[in-house]
């Protein structure tokens, strides 16, 4: 039964997780993105999907991914990480279950009600003279150059590091 009414895009719609990145990839419901958010998009994918088969090896399908499941990842997942890296999670996957929803056949959003930790992160403030007076007076060679670059001209460290002669 199933055999003759799937191509007719009738019965029970299932989508294997191990199509899922695929399927994203080639929806035309997604934005266009940069080839590195699309990786990290995947690198994201691949983690849940990885905590997906250690835990639950019998689920194969999307569209069989409840509510639960997800509450038990994010409880995982909310001790390992900061929150800015844990709602960036949740939206990334989030995303990836509604671009693909109609193929999955959820009957109901399992994200739906899934709140974004608030933020903790630390803003990030200047020096003052005298803690640039303290890292310049224990900086050798390179690093005291390399310090005195990054002071002058604003650029961070690792920029100040990747200078050629011609910059």
């Amino acid at each position: 039964l199933q055999r003759f009414l799937s191509p007719l895009g009738l019965g029970e719609r299932r989508l294997p997780l191990a199509d899922v990145w695929m399927e994203y990839v080639k929806s035309p419901n997604r934005n266009e993105l940069a080839r590195a958010t699309l990786d990290g998009k995947r690198q994201v994918w691949m983690q849940f999907a990885k905590w997906m088969e250690h835990f639950y090896l019998p689920v194969r399908d999307l569209g069989a991914i409840t509510a639960d499941m997800i509450a038990e990842y994010l409880a995982c997942l909310r001790t390992d990480v900061c929150a800015a890296t844990y709602n960036g999670r949740i939206c990334i996957l989030r995303e990836i279950f509604r671009v693909l929803s109609d193929k999955a056949g959820f009957d109901q959003d399992p994200w739906e009600g899934v709140r974004l930790r608030p933020d903790d992160s630390h803003s990030r403030r200047e020096l003052t003279m005298d803690e640039l007076k303290r890292l310049l007076s224990v900086a050798k060679d390179e690093w005291h150059t390399l310090f005195l670059i990054g002071i002058y001209t604003g650029l961070r460290l690792g920029d100040c590091c990747r200078l050629d002669w011609s910059q």
